[in-house]
């Protein structure tokens, strides 16, 4: 047990560019020793981590974890039998591809790049760890990661927007015409949290028309086309019928944050609604219980402190959320 927890650095999911990397963390051994993980998958996750940065800012990456990651440690082996990092076999968190620079194969990206790598560092957490096969796992995104986390289970319509690689992403998405070096699917989260979400690119637009820095990071990563702009927004997306494993959102919002304003929280919670999902209040926790929802798709919208980058750089308020969202994903006080 003295090399647990074991951290994994600058792991290669792919070899397109320099940014196909990622970290992992196993908090305990997976087989082996009093705190092996219990083999169901009602009490067993992966949490997955997409970091922010605007699709562009190659200052934000992986490491964006950290923190947080330092806190949840420090709260489990302080008490692991009541911690929530007790239900987790394991974190990864993924670097993508960015936007931005033509001339650098990391950082010319254009959607739907950024979704293609995510989906192939699942395809090799899957391979390896059985991350959505064996275990199941919630998407945690900060700020665009949280974008990229709803992208992964949204209504993939947006895909026929984009004509430059169909083949590739019916491949990677497991649609009718796979070939068998892709044969399996890239299986959805059960649970997507986001932080600081950007959700409707429209509205963010709309609302900071007065700062062209805006429009330009959403032009760097989705090109000028309008109708992409929409059709790859979140909340674009099926979150029912499309996504029947999904069971749980968590909205995190600083009213501190003073890069994306509060009514792109506002627009998700709207779709949500329309779509069947129930909010929850943070102080009935247990009636969000799996167990209970009979099928049901709950989500809360929980308050945040810190301004937008300060909510992933002390730590305090990433950790705190991914232990809330384990603690309602499996009904506990």
């Amino acid at each position: 047990m003295a090399e647990y927890p074991k951290q994994l650095h600058d792991v290669k999911y792919g070899d397109e560019h320099k940014l196909q990397t990622l970290d992992i963390c196993l908090p305990r051994p997976l087989n082996n020793g009093s705190l092996q993980v219990d083999a169901s998958t009602d009490d067993s996750v992966w949490i997955v981590f997409l970091h922010g940065g605007a699709w562009r800012d190659d200052s934000q990456d992986k490491a964006e974890l950290k923190p947080a990651l330092s806190q949840l440690l420090d709260h489990f082996s302080r008490d692991a039998p009541t911690s929530a990092l007790r239900h987790v076999v394991g974190l990864a968190s993924i670097n993508y591809r960015l936007s931005g620079e033509p001339s650098d194969p990391a950082r010319n990206g254009t959607h739907p790049d950024h979704v293609h790598d995510v989906l192939l560092a699942l395809q090799w957490l899957e391979k390896e760890y059985g991350v959505g096969s064996k275990w199941p796992y919630m998407a945690v995104g900060h700020s665009c990661g949280a974008t990229l986390a709803f992208q992964i289970v949204m209504d993939r319509q947006w895909k026929s927007a984009i004509p430059s690689k169909p083949a590739l992403y019916e491949k990677l998405l497991g649609f009718a015409g796979a070939q068998d070096n892709h044969k399996q699917t890239i299986r959805p989260p059960v649970a997507v949290v986001g932080l600081e979400g950007v959700y409707d690119f429209p509205l963010l637009l709309k609302n900071y028309a007065h700062d062209p820095e805006y429009e330009g990071f959403i032009r760097d990563a989705f090109g000028g086309n309008h109708d992409v702009w929409q059709k790859a927004s979140p909340v674009a997306g099926d979150y029912s019928d499309r996504w029947p494993d999904g069971h749980l959102v968590v909205l995190g919002q600083s009213p501190e944050d003073e890069l994306v304003d509060w009514p792109q929280v506002d627009s998700m919670v709207k779709v949500l609604k329309e779509q069947g999902w129930k909010m929850r209040s943070e102080s009935r926790i247990k009636e969000a219980r799996r167990d209970s929802w009979i099928g049901g798709k709950q989500f809360f919208v929980t308050y945040l402190k810190g301004s937008h980058d300060e909510v992933w750089e002390h730590g305090t308020e990433l950790s705190r959320t991914i232990e809330f969202s384990l603690r309602v994903f499996y009904g506990e006080e």
